[in-house]
């Protein structure tokens, strides 16, 4: 189960803003006081009101500023949110599925006005039975939609904001969280035996210590009846030696016994509490916590719930940046079976060139006078996206991060050189597809064939300087004109480093592959689109156009197909496989457009579907794929070697 939707309206910089979520690892980027907080404080309402200090809705906070202190108007808060479930997570809650409103999504929505006035739930109908106060409402529709309640009592929406006390949620993580999935689902552990015979022995001391108490209470009971007869308008009218004060025990699982004697240590050269240790080190245990506890949390915990959700506010805080790059491995580890939803300002949290889980948040501010304040000038402040499938993202997110061409070259083992950004995502999610597994390489975007040359020379000059001997270059080029011609270049770079005496080991340095699988077409262009999954890749083109031109799906799907493409392709060999996409759709483009497929922008967007694509993939689609593109197995053999 995941958040696949949100939106949500009048909600401090979020006006009218709405969030598609592609990954369960989704990282939100953006400028200071963009809106990234917002929204995950926003959720953090939704699914918390009233639990803790940071989950209450404040309308002088958090209804938008404009409308709190200018125009006055009626427009509450709104949330919604659409929860994706997988089949067999509906089969677990019975009569669930009549809740589903399409594609296994189920809608909910809270509405907020100063308080929390409602809670709505939608069924199929479109219907929205209310309920007045979230605790309250719970146990109604536990009562009246007992699938909706139970669904909503099973999920754990875990909020860290930035500014925070970390060992007190360390603490509290440990004592509510953690120690529960220790002991108290101790029969999914193999540490059954010896929680059962704890909780024996502490059964025996509650046994002795009731005895004990039982005692005593005789002779608090009599002090107290004595104590009554002193005032005869209290005891007219009842039997005071059924009259009684006690001492009694409180039931208690075993992890709130312990809860109170236990203490969290950091095994270092002092051994100390770890509240006494930096901020980066508690951190470290933070983070250690988030992963021990989604990776252990039990179904049967008691009070633990299968479906998780973390939502972290800039977690690279206090970090180092080789532990911010480590951090992010963690989330996509635990983003296998729980969502991770996190704001970052570090680029080392993510993959600058293959940014797919990435969102680009920014602010648009709006000036408008106020009637009901004399024409005063306020700003309207609202958060916008720009999305990893909009045209020229790459260079919006590297100039928000300040990366420049030649930042974060990290040269590895195996160093692999792209023409542009949708080169990377075109070869790796093809690679995986047919491969099986991802592709350990460092990636390097020249921006164009012309460039590769010069990247190639400083690249090698750094491996030899560095006497990293054991690194090589790989060079990925449209066999072109243009990539012909950088072919040559580099081959020639290549063999007079050869003959040289120092840099006698570069003949195994540097390799040249061009997009070709048959290498018989030397005269006819061949780019990477020309490489990949045809079936795939027209499906790409397809959404595309179809996101773009709403008005004529039904012509795109009726009057264009595949296969006609592809024999299209064929008679085409002579020209590039972008203006043939061009030149096929040519009836849909619209000319006061001034749109090509040859765009970079729109490139990197079609590469972006290619893998979402493939990404939904079955296994026996998978495997057809394998099946029916083998030539690509001995392509991909090369880079290997």
């Amino acid at each position: 189960m995941y958040i696949k939707r949100v939106e949500i309206k009048n909600f401090r910089t979020l006006l009218d803003f709405e969030i598609e979520l592609d990954e369960k690892f989704q990282i939100i980027a953006g400028a200071n006081n963009s809106g990234k907080s917002n929204l995950l404080r926003a959720l953090n309402i939704f699914f918390n009101e009233g639990f803790s200090e940071d989950s209450y809705y404040d309308k002088a906070k958090d209804l938008s500023y404009h409308i709190e202190k200018g125009t006055g108007s009626i427009s509450p808060t709104t949330i919604e949110v659409d929860l994706f479930l997988k089949d067999d997570e509906i089969k677990k809650i019975k009569d669930l599925n009549k809740y589903i409103i399409n594609d296994n999504i189920i809608r909910t929505k809270g509405y907020y006005s100063g308080e929390l006035e409602g809670w709505y739930y939608s069924n199929t109908n479109g219907n929205f039975p209310t309920h007045k106060e979230l605790k309250k409402g719970l146990n109604k529709i536990e009562k009246s939609n007992h699938s909706i309640g139970k669904l909503f009592n099973r999920i754990q929406f875990m909020y860290i904001p930035a500014q925070y006390d970390i060992s007190s949620k360390i603490n509290q993580l440990v004592a509510e969280e953690i120690l529960p999935t220790m002991v108290d689902s101790y029969g999914n552990t193999g540490l059954s035996t010896k929680v059962k015979e704890l909780k024996d022995k502490i059964d025996d001391v509650d046994k002795l210590t009731k005895e004990v108490l039982k005692e005593k209470n005789e002779l608090i009971s009599q002090s107290f009846r004595d104590v009554i007869k002193k005032f005869p308008e209290i005891q007219a009218g009842i039997n005071l030696e059924k009259y009684a004060l006690e001492v009694s025990l409180t039931g208690e699982s075993l992890s709130e016994i312990l809860s109170k004697r236990i203490v969290l240590n950091v095994q270092d050269a002092s051994h100390k509490e770890v509240d006494s240790k930096g901020s980066g080190i508690q951190k470290l245990v933070l983070i250690t916590l988030l992963e021990y506890f989604s990776k252990n949390m039990e179904a049967k915990a008691r009070y633990t719930n299968p479906f998780l959700i973390w939502a972290i506010d800039e977690p690279e805080t206090y970090m180092q940046p080789k532990l911010q790059k480590q951090i992010s491995e963690i989330f996509k580890d635990i983003s296998e079976t729980h969502q991770v939803i996190c704001t970052t300002h570090s680029p080392k949290m993510i993959d600058i060139y293959n940014p797919q889980n990435v969102k680009l948040f920014y602010l648009e501010t709006e000036a408008f006078p106020v009637t009901r304040k004399g024409g005063k000038i306020m700003f309207k402040k609202m958060t916008k996206i720009s999305k990893n499938s909009d045209i020229n993202f790459i260079e919006n997110l590297k100039e928000h991060f300040g990366v420049e061409s030649n930042d974060g070259w990290i040269l590895r083992d195996k160093n692999l050189l792209f023409e542009g950004s949708d080169d990377v995502i075109y070869f790796h999610t093809t690679f995986e597809l047919i491969m099986g597994y991802k592709f350990d390489v460092a990636n390097i975007v020249s921006s164009s064939s012309e460039y590769m040359p010069n990247f190639v020379e400083l690249l090698f000059q750094q491996i030899s300087n560095k006497e990293l001997k054991a690194s090589s270059l790989i060079c990925l080029l449209d066999n072109d004109e243009a990539g012909r011609k950088a072919f040559e270049k580099i081959n020639k770079f290549k063999t007079d480093q050869s003959k040289s005496k120092k840099y006698i080991k570069s003949f195994k340095t540097i390799s040249m592959y061009l997009n070709d699988l048959d290498n018989k077409n030397n005269n006819y262009p061949s780019m990477i689109e020309d490489l990949i999954i045809p079936e795939i890749f027209y499906k790409s083109i397809e959404a595309f156009l179809m996101d773009k031109y709403k008005d004529k799906e039904t012509d795109i799907k009726n009057n264009f197909s595949c296969d006609k493409f592809i024999k299209f392709r064929e008679l085409s060999k002579r020209t590039p496989i972008l203006e043939v996409v061009d030149n096929y759709f040519s009836d849909i483009i619209s000319e006061d457009d001034k749109f090509t497929f040859t765009n970079s922008g729109v490139k990197y967007a079609l590469a972006c579907k290619y893998k979402i694509f493939i990404e939904k993939l079955h296994e026996t689609e998978k495997e057809s794929y394998k099946s029916n593109y083998f030539k690509l197995i001995t392509f991909f053999e090369g880079f290997i070697k």
